[in-house]
């Protein structure tokens, strides 16, 4: 299996956006935040999906947290396009949110659904192809650098997948001749899906091809159906159209004849009033008509007297010079308190010329480890070697009390106990077997001494006695090389963890008391620092969130700020005032500021008002000046503005009426002639009657009630429109008559497709039987046949020996690996072995890392490809590239993808991946 691509519908900070694989190396790069965790999660989702049983493990929830997508959509996606090893191509998509619309279909075969088959814990799972599952694929393929030791938390997970790899079967001749002679009929008369030229595929594509017949040829008539309806509707849209313009042509002329008619009307009642002709015209002095409005509005919108009030002027001012006082007391105050504050953070930045005093740079980790290493050593046990007999002495006086019993004896216990579960069980069962049978075969014809009831009873009692003791002594023999190992193993962390330091000794006592002065000299620096710290942070308290400069810059202002304060005050009153005790505080000079801001628009206010009550006096003097010219221009003759108003209003209202009559007649005068235009009212006549005769002609074409709803709706630029839409309603009809003539030549006829789906059904359904026949046939058979267990153990330490010498730089040649609890040993040059995880992080991690290369290739059906995220990130310059050049063989007939954000990877890949099938792909950076 290997992945073509990954599609991100909506995963994450992704939207709609796909990752090209190439089928060997791939080597994805990019800085952080750059996605790559993001694609390493969406290529185990694209190809597992996650689960839809019952409950939610913890595990589900944090990859929900960590992948769903950014912007709270609700819809969460993901889908890849994979190639199985047969050739087979299949795009999944899984839908993560609701986890019902997901899918598994055949790339190449349209409708070809495999999701059945690959179906787990309710949802389609791609690594079913692989023999594993979402589990187990997690913990083989989908590494990420955390993880590479995750295995030896939860080693039970792939022990059924160990099993699987572990079993082969030693048939029987003619149980291997049947199972062939099954196989091969099976191959023949029916195949499998990937065969198409087998019964089984042949049907499958007869039957789709004869599904795509009918719903092609059920397309085509329901496509014909539909294009019938078409025409119809667009015939009876024609005749519509048509008549439509007819009436609109038949409603615009009957609407003229009405008009007209109206017009004729109107004339005929405005010329009766008017046997002699024209009226005349009003005539009016407009200069005095003009002067008495002006004189009346003016006197009406003369302005309001109004006394100014509040505080007199020199009140104000005075107010106003206590404001400043206080304003400049505080002012100066608040810029001595503040320079004070400046001058206490200079002097503590000068302490501190390179910036913010630093802790020491050593790893934690490291510092955890020392510590560890420290507490290992000191509680090493004692060793103490047995003494007495030893195992093989007691046994073999047991075996010679068994020979004076005259009893065959099996191989000793100690040989039994070293040959059980080893390699060659099954061999040293089956010699064991054969010698029993040659003794019961050779030994029956013998005869012993006999031997009295008592002697046997002693002898008994002394074998009972001596197995017991063997029983002691080879517990004690286990204890005492647990416990050499054990101070082993603390002996060997302490050099490491010394040697790592700089500071390897000879002798495991000496590297401890290296290890304790290194603890204490960091003790020391520890405390120092923090001396230093806490002034730091005196020096940040008084910075505050500003930087110094700001600081500074402030001072200056509020130095500024207090000399513009004094200068607005006698000098001497300022030095009286600031020899008064106690500081103002800032709410006392923000009230003082508001106090000072209130009396200058009350100031101003006040200018105000003394500036209206003059301009208003001013204005009532001119308005009685303009009235009293007024009513001498009319002739009116009044005592005070008020009574010349009142007569001047008077001769306002006998003037308008008369001129108003004078003007009605000229109006109606002035609608006749633009009625009548440059006709006479005879010709008008004619006119109407002309109208009336065209729309009667026209109204014979349509129904009465259609013309009278649209008379007075439409005009004459509705015609062009109606005219347009007839054309085009005619040209569409014949255009789609033609066309659906011509589409009729080309139907299927769709019982006939109906007949040739269910033949190809009916013979699909003899195959699948024939399928399930044999298959049952195959599975009896193979569950009568004889299985023998091999171990897996030298299977993976081979694997894992094959690479181990190259990216371990040959200081480790030999492993072997503990299937039960998946714990890898390694050996040095020297005979001596280590627990791999008892060794530095970055040697675990590579070791470990070989361990699952050698998982992905035993326990999978299939070629199972390899998704590494940073998993060569704890390894030195030298084993990074041997690692990578490991990698880059496993990829001749494994996929790789190594997701990474460091550079010398980078310009590796640059340099080795240049060619197919390999790939180096580089991201974008996190958007700004």
């Amino acid at each position: 299996m290997r992945f073509e691509s990954v599609k991100a519908y909506a995963f994450g900070p992704f939207t709609n956006q796909i990752l090209e694989l190439a089928p060997g190396m791939n080597v994805v790069y990019g800085p952080n935040e750059a996605g790559k965790s993001s694609w390493h999660a969406a290529l185990y989702a694209g190809l597992c999906g996650m689960r839809r049983g019952r409950g939610r493990p913890k595990d589900d929830g944090g990859f929900a947290e960590r992948h769903r997508p950014w912007d709270d959509n609700k819809t969460w996606e993901v889908g890849a396009l994979i190639t199985l090893d047969g050739g087979r191509r299949v795009e999944l998509r899984h839908d993560l949110a609701g986890r019902v619309q997901s899918s598994a279909l055949d790339a190449d075969i349209a409708g070809r659904d495999y999701s059945n088959d690959i179906m787990i814990e309710g949802a389609p799972d791609g690594s079913r192809w692989l023999g594993l599952d979402r589990r187990s694929f997690l913990m083989t393929a989908c590494i990420r650098q955390s993880q590479i030791l995750g295995l030896l938390e939860s080693p039970s997970d792939l022990q059924d997948e160990l099993q699987k790899a572990a079993d082969t079967a030693d048939r029987e001749a003619t149980a291997a001749e049947a199972l062939a002679r099954l196989r091969e009929f099976h191959t023949e008369n029916v195949g499998s899906e990937r065969a198409p030229t087998k019964p089984l595929r042949a049907t499958q594509n007869r039957i789709q091809s004869a599904e795509r017949r009918l719903k092609q040829a059920q397309a085509l008539h329901n496509e014909y159906l539909s294009r019938w309806a078409r025409v119809d509707q667009l015939e009876q849209g024609a005749h519509a159209a048509e008549q439509r313009l007819i009436v609109t042509r038949a409603s615009i002329a009957a609407a003229a004849a009405s008009e007209a008619a109206k017009r004729l009307e109107q004339a005929q009642e405005l010329d009766a009033h008017f046997p002699g002709g024209a009226p005349r015209r009003p005539s009016q002095d407009d200069n005095v008509v003009q002067e008495v409005a002006s004189a009346i509005t003016t006197w009406n919108q003369r302005p309001k007297v109004l006394q100014p009030k509040g505080h007199s002027m020199p009140e104000l001012e005075a107010l106003l010079a206590e404001v400043n006082l206080l304003l400049a007391v505080n002012a100066e105050r608040a810029a001595v308190e503040f320079e004070k504050r400046v001058e206490r953070a200079q002097e503590l930045n000068r302490r501190f010329p390179r910036g913010r005093p630093l802790r020491p740079s050593e790893d934690d980790s490291l510092v955890q480890r020392i510590t560890s290493v420290l507490t290992a050593w000191e509680s090493r046990p004692e060793v103490h070697e047995p003494t007495g007999q030893t195992v093989a002495e007691l046994e073999s006086e047991l075996e010679a009390i068994g020979a004076q019993l005259g009893e065959t004896r099996e191989p000793t216990a100690h040989f039994s106990r070293n040959a059980e579960g080893g390699p060659f069980s099954a061999i040293f069962r089956f010699i064991r077997t054969i010698f029993e049978a040659f003794l019961r075969l050779f030994g029956a014809g013998r005869r012993e001494p006999s031997m009295q009831p008592e002697q046997k009873q002693a002898l008994e009692e002394r074998r009972s006695l001596l197995q017991q003791r063997i029983a002691v002594r080879d517990n004690a023999d286990s204890q005492w090389k647990e416990s050499l190992r054990r101070v082993q193993e603390a002996a060997n962390a302490v050099l490491m963890t010394a040697s790592e330091l700089g500071v390897g000794s000879d002798s495991p006592e000496a590297a401890v008391a290296s290890l304790l002065e290194w603890q204490r000299g960091r003790a020391q620096r520890l405390s120092e620092i923090d001396a230093q710290m806490n002034e730091w942070e005196e020096l940040q308290q008084v910075i505050g969130q500003e930087t110094l400069a700001e600081l500074e810059g402030r001072a200056a202002v509020l130095r500024s700020e207090a000399v513009d304060a004094a200068s607005r005050i006698d000098e001497a009153l300022l030095i009286t005032a600031l020899d008064r005790p106690g500081p103002e505080t800032s709410s006392e000079s923000a009230s003082g500021q508001e106090q000072r801001m209130a009396l200058l628009q009350e100031i101003d206010e006040r200018r105000r008002q003394e500036k209206e009550h003059e301009a208003a006096s001013a204005g009532v003097a001119a308005a009685g000046e303009a009235v009293a010219k007024a009513a001498r221009l009319a002739g009116v003759i009044a005592e005070g503005p008020d009574d010349q108003i009142e007569a001047l209003l008077t001769w306002q209202v006998e003037r308008s009426a008369e001129f108003d009559r004078l003007e009605s007649e000229i109006k109606e005068w002035e609608d006749l002639q633009r009625i009548l235009g440059q006709n006479s009212l005879e010709e008008l006549t004619r006119e109407v009657e002309r109208l009336r005769t065209e729309a009667q002609k026209l109204s014979g074409f349509v129904g009465v009630d259609d013309l009278s709803e649209l008379v007075g709706t439409l005009t004459d630029a509705d015609v062009p429109k109606a005219e347009r839409d007839a054309n085009e309603a005619r040209d569409a009809f014949i255009r789609e008559q033609s066309q659906l003539e011509a589409f009729s030549r080309d139907l299927i006829d769709v019982a006939v497709a109906e007949e040739e789906l269910a033949d190809a059904r009916k013979e699909y359904a003899g195959v699948q039987t024939l399928d399930h026949t044999l298959k049952q046939t195959i599975k009896f058979l193979e569950q009568a046949e004889e299985r023998v267990h091999r171990n897996i153990a030298p299977v993976l330490a081979g694997t894992v020996r094959q690479w181990l010498p190259k990216v371990t730089s040959g200081r480790y040649t030999d492993c072997r690996v503990d299937p039960v609890k998946l714990a890898v040993q390694v050996a040095m040059g020297n005979g001596k072995w280590l627990a791999a995880e008892s060794l530095s992080h970055g040697t675990a991690e590579q070791v470990y890392l070989l361990l699952r290369l050698a998982l992905a290739q035993h326990l999978t059906t299939e070629t199972c490809p390899l998704i590494l995220d940073d998993a060569v990130a704890a390894s030195d310059a030298k084993r990074k590239r041997d690692l990578l050049e490991t990698l880059l063989s496993v990829s001749e007939s494994t996929q790789v993808i190594l997701f990474t954000h460091e550079e010398d990877v980078c310009a590796w890949a640059r340099a080795r991946l240049i060619e197919h099938p390999h790939s180096l792909t580089e991201l974008d950076g996190p958007a700004t």
